[in-house]
């Protein structure tokens, strides 16, 4: 397979390798001089490639070292065979045609798996194949990669919204360990920096994981990362080794919502143990089973899939790999890609799903609502898929628009919602594709979620338009026409395909389906007409076969498939919003609405009872966003108002945060002044100092959400004890509105409380960035010196302010010479900090460098507590004296001032 894929790079390491078992077996050297015959008679390849260097350069070698008389034999009858001239060489004497009665040219090669070629010919080559079982083993092996690296199935292919396929490299995996048992019952997180549960980032798994929580694709079954299950059984039968089993993990499961990466992590895993040679040292084989392929074969075996999926036409590969298989089970990695999408199968019992999530050696994916532990025993570890980190989403937008990433990065950077939103992988795929298609503008910046949807979904159909063959006085429009087209013209001609994608994606919500088979789709075929009798009328009905044409829309397998296969949305968000879309229409029309159930009945109820029943569903909570920012835009907000009346209305939450989250997530999509905005402020307002007086922390200002006006009336009006639970509650989010932070740096010193002042530092130290003013009133925070007064606890302030003045890395020389100041500070830890913050910046004038020597801390060398004997000699030499200092440090002083010993020396 590699002499006629023409793989010259992979060959040379495959036969150089000295781990390959077969290497000098003399069946597996003959078998590879009829291959080398074979390819150059046949003209398969060129007598000057590369792969013909590459196998000559072997087999002189193993002519030449071979203990086999037969491997000797070979050679020379290649090299009479084929007038090669580095084998003529070794062709002294042509004895073995003559002895065998054959001519050269009579001799071939064996058949190619998979490939059409001719019979085998002559006894040795015949004799040799069917005895060599790691020859088997090893085709075998380079048959499942053959079928994973087709271009022409492009199972590995990543593809971007715009047609573009992206490089695998530039396919960011981030996984974060779930801490618990192995069981899967997650350990509960009490870090005062975790999100809030509640907030939009936790509801799309974008919040950042702790760096102790983050492992690394490559190191994914070692035993270091996690800890692995107490419970955990041996799977592998009697062959796995002991050290083996002690040093790996052997069962993982991967966790994640739809659109943070399970398909492209699959297929990275696949691709880098092909091309990186990723867990060679523990595995032998991947095999990748999409198990949403396995519907209808209940009652196959393993080995009959195995056979079915990469053997059909080869029985004695397929038995060659069944034995290799049972030889060692734990050298076989399985993929399981997609536990939720046959959870029904496993209630039903399926012999064949129970017995591949048996396997000792798995990779299970999933989406988290779909694991039944009772089913899915023994896993070692628990991880979860995670998006982008900054630093990453920057470097994908540089890789994909390289032309226009400072453009693209500062419009990410514009907004929270677009920032958290740009971690989610398809997501920032989308919004870089939107503004490459200049459907947003950095000067119409969106300030609600709604909007950047708006403007990615009208970024989309203008290039489905095409796709869709749609037509204007008889002509295809084209993608540039469409971007050039006003938005509702552009709705004209695929408004029979957005009524289809409105109603599929509120049938789903409703039934808590994303995953659309052909049975449900025939389903909502049947139905469709009555589901969509309310919405716009479109001049054409929508064709199905149209669905793979669609940007919204992807098969599970991301290739395009017949109508028997499935599709789901690009993610959850994109269903939402269709939804939202289909509600808003019915809201506003008054008409009932209406889906398909899962026995294939329709269902109608109205809008105004539908939000009453559903209002307090967290599975609802991103679609009622939706639906908030959607109606937003109609009319002059009379909609909107009777919404939020209706919102109000019974049936109500008795306990009061439920509601309050409601409102504040709606209210969040909502740019314009509405006239009840202020009352809804003010009620929250006065439902989080209530919520500060009668428990232990604050939850409503934790989240994103919570409306800015509000958050600051409550740090006015309320007491210290509710400032303090506010300001900690603020530390969860993923950042801090400006007008927040200036209005705590504008709190007099005096007026504050020890904690309050402490709580107020550590919320200017979230902030990367702080302006001038903040940082002038954070150094004040340092004139503080330890008195009565004062109790022993004001060092810490000091301190804490330090650690937010570290976080600037071109601090003013008066705020500087405040910071030097301290390293004269009575306590160690002050000093220490004042001279990390010194080291982190950027430059530093003579005057300072000279007054930072002449004070470094006693701890770390100060002349002031240096031996008499320094202090005599009368050094006033500066490059001198910090020799003295540096080599006067304690062997575990932190490293005080590498780059200012360097620049003290510049001073001369």
């Amino acid at each position: 397979m590699l002499v006629r894929g023409n793989s010259p790079e992979l060959l040379k390491e495959l036969v150089r390798n000295p781990k390959l078992p077969c290497r000098q077996d003399k069946e597996f050297l003959c078998g590879l001089c009829a291959q080398l015959e074979q390819a150059i008679k046949t003209k398969v390849l060129s007598s000057d490639d590369k792969v013909i260097k590459v196998l000559e350069a072997f087999l002189v070698e193993q002519g030449e070292n071979s203990k086999h008389s037969r491997v000797r034999e070979w050679v020379r009858l290649l090299a009479d065979a084929t007038g090669r001239p580095n084998l003529i060489k070794l062709a002294k004497h042509g004895r073995l045609p003559s002895i065998l009665g054959f001519s050269p040219h009579e001799y071939g090669t064996t058949r190619y798996p998979m490939v059409e070629a001719e019979e085998p010919q002559g006894e040795l080559l015949s004799e040799a194949w069917k005895i060599c079982l790691e020859a088997h083993i090893f085709y075998a092996d380079q048959v499942i990669q053959h079928r994973y690296t087709d271009a022409a199935l492009g199972l590995l292919k990543i593809e971007r919204l715009s047609g573009d396929t992206l490089p695998m490299d530039q396919c960011y995996i981030n996984l974060a360990i779930q801490r618990g048992s192995a069981e899967g019952h997650e350990a509960k997180q009490t870090d005062k920096d975790t999100p809030s549960p509640f907030s939009l980032h936790r509801r799309l798994q974008i919040g950042e994981s702790p760096a102790s929580n983050r492992v690394s694709l490559p190191d994914l079954f070692h035993k270091s990362q996690g800890v692995s299950g107490a419970n955990s059984r041996d799977r592998s039968g009697n062959c796995s080794s002991a050290p083996e089993q002690q040093s790996y993990h052997m069962r993982i499961l991967i966790r994640g919502q739809a659109g943070v990466g399970k398909s492209t992590l699959c297929k990275k895993m696949v691709y880098d143990f092909i091309h990186n040679a990723m867990w060679a040292d523990i595995i032998d084989r991947v095999i990748w089973l999409p198990l949403r392929n396995l519907k209808g074969k209940d009652n196959w075996t393993v080995e009959q899939l195995l056979r079915e999926e990469y053997f059909r036409a080869n029985k004695l590969l397929a038995n060659a790999l069944r034995k290799a298989f049972y030889k060692d089970r734990s050298r076989t990695l399985f993929i399981l890609d997609g536990l939720d999408e046959v959870s029904k199968e496993l209630d039903s019992r399926s012999e064949l799903l129970l017995t591949l999530l048996d396997q000792p050696r798995a990779i299970i994916t999933t989406r988290p609502y779909a694991i039944n532990w009772d089913q899915i025993r023994s896993i070692d570890l628990q991880v979860e898929t995670v998006g982008f980190y900054p630093r990453q989403v920057k470097e994908y937008i540089a890789a994909i628009a390289p032309d226009k990433a400072d453009h693209i990065q500062a419009f990410v950077q514009s907004h929270p919602v677009v920032e958290g939103l740009a971690r989610i992988p398809i997501q920032l795929d989308a919004l870089c594709y939107s503004l490459e298609a200049k459907t947003m503008h950095t000067s119409d910046v969106p300030k609600s979620m709604t909007e950047l949807y708006k403007a990615i979904i009208k970024a989309l159909w203008d290039k489905d338009v095409g796709q869709l063959e749609k037509r204007r006085q008889g002509r295809e429009i084209t993608k540039t026409e469409a971007q050039r087209s006003d938005p509702k013209d552009i709705r004209d001609l695929v408004e029979s395909e957005i009524n289809v994608l409105q109603a599929l994606a509120f049938s789903g919500l409703c039934n808590n389906v994303i995953e659309f088979d052909s049975k449900y789709r025939e389903r909502f075929r049947q139905q469709r007409d009555n589901i969509m009798a309310s919405l716009p009328g479109a001049k054409n009905n929508a064709w199905s076969s149209d669905l793979d044409k669609l940007s919204f829309l992807r098969t599970s397998d991301g290739r395009t498939i017949s109508m028997t296969g499935s599709y789901h949305f690009l993610h959850l968000t994109f269903q939402e919003f269709f939804a939202a879309q289909f509600f808003v229409e019915h809201w506003k029309s008054g008409n009932p609405l209406s889906w398909v159930l899962s026995g294939g009945e329709t269902k109608h109820i109205k809008a105004e009872i539908f939000l009453g029943k559903e209002k307090y569903n967290a599975r609802y909570d991103i679609f009622w966003r939706f639906v908030g920012g959607l109606l937003q835009a109609e009319g002059n907000g009379e909609q909107l108002c009777c919404f939020f009346e209706t919102i109000e209305k019974e049936p109500l939450d008795l306990l009061g945060p439920t509601h309050q989250r409601l409102v504040m997530h709606c209210l969040s999509e909502i740019s314009t002044k509405m006239p009840f905005r202020e009352r809804l402020q003010e009620e929250l307002k006065l439902w989080l100092l209530f919520e500060c007086t009668f428990q232990s922390e604050a939850c409503l200002s934790g989240e994103t959400e919570f409306p800015e006006q509000a958050l600051r009336d409550a740090l006015r009006e309320g007491p210290d004890d509710a400032k303090i639970k506010i300001l900690s509650s603020l530390q969860r989010r993923p950042g801090i509105p400006p007008s927040v932070i200036d209005l705590v740096a504008s709190w007099r010193r005096d007026d504050m409380s020890e904690p309050l002042r402490l709580e107020a530092l550590r919320v200017l130290q979230t902030s990367p960035k702080l302006t001038t003013k903040v940082l002038v009133a954070v150094t004040q925070q340092l004139a503080d010196k330890c008195s009565p007064r004062l109790g022993n606890e004001v060092w810490y302030v000091r301190e804490v302010a330090l650690r937010v003045l570290g976080k600037q890395s071109c601090l003013s020389d008066e705020i500087i010479t405040t910071i030097v100041q301290r390293l004269g500070d009575e306590d160690q830890d002050v000093r220490a900090a004042a001279l990390g913050v010194l080291e982190k910046q950027s430059s530093l004038s003579d005057e300072i460098i000279t007054t930072i020597v002449q004070r470094i801390g006693d701890e770390y060398g100060s002349i002031v507590n240096m031996p008499d004997g320094v202090r005599s000699a009368g050094i006033d030499n500066v490059e001198e004296y910090m020799d003295m200092v540096i080599k006067a440090r304690p062997p575990n002083a932190p490293p005080t001032a590498g780059r200012l010993q360097r620049e003290t020396r510049a001073l001369g």
